[in-house]
């Protein structure tokens, strides 16, 4: 018996459609540079973009000189052509908050934060942790165990989705239950294994 009291859901890839490797392939189509290239560039600036330690026009002017692109980042813009809501997950959110502690727990900057806002009603969730407002990400152990706080929850009484296996293993390590997100139907059956009802 699991005893799950409290359900954490990734905002990127889960509550929202959109994944960040889409951003990748659309600078590889813009450029021209391969995608390797340009992933191993910019996470570095993205780790510190998303801890909130630059900002966003450090970050993209950083990036375009590293890539040698000029300023053509679009970082934000290529986000907001993009992003939709999951409705299927946020239902099911809806219906989860009858009976459990619900929170977000995000990997994000703070203007792609800003963006998302219009997608979904913050109030659905007990606590919302965006990596931007509190200098750590996924999948250090060290948010997991701020997030578990602000729920006021015990990491065994957790279950988490994420569509990214390495913050699912971090989530893990940190003594929460954690699975990888595929689809809503993947997860609902999931979380029917651990005794969630919805």
């Amino acid at each position: 018996m699991y005893g799950i009291s409290t359900i954490v859901f990734d905002l990127g890839g889960v509550i929202l459609d959109y994944k960040g490797s889409r951003y990748y392939s659309y600078m590889h189509k813009k450029t021209g540079i391969k995608k390797e290239k340009i992933i191993s560039t910019m996470l570095p600036l993205i780790d510190l973009l998303e801890k909130g330690i630059i900002k966003k026009a450090e970050f993209e002017r950083e990036a375009a000189n590293m890539l040698g692109i000029g300023n053509g980042i679009e970082w934000i813009g290529e986000f907001k052509r993009h992003v939709k809501a999951n409705n299927e997950m946020l239902s099911l959110v809806k219906r989860l908050k009858k009976n459990y502690k619900i929170g977000l727990l995000s990997n994000v900057d703070k203007g792609r934060y800003a963006a998302s806002l219009k997608f979904f009603d913050k109030s659905l969730f007990d606590a919302v942790i965006a990596s931007c407002y509190v200098g750590m990400r996924k999948p250090s152990i060290s948010i997991y165990t701020y997030a578990a706080k602000k729920l006021a929850a015990d990491p065994s009484n957790i279950f988490f989705t994420d569509d990214v296996e390495g913050n699912v293993e971090g989530a893990r390590k940190a003594g929460w239950n954690a699975e990888k997100f595929v689809s809503y139907a993947d997860l609902a059956r999931k979380m029917r294994q651990y005794g969630i009802k919805f």
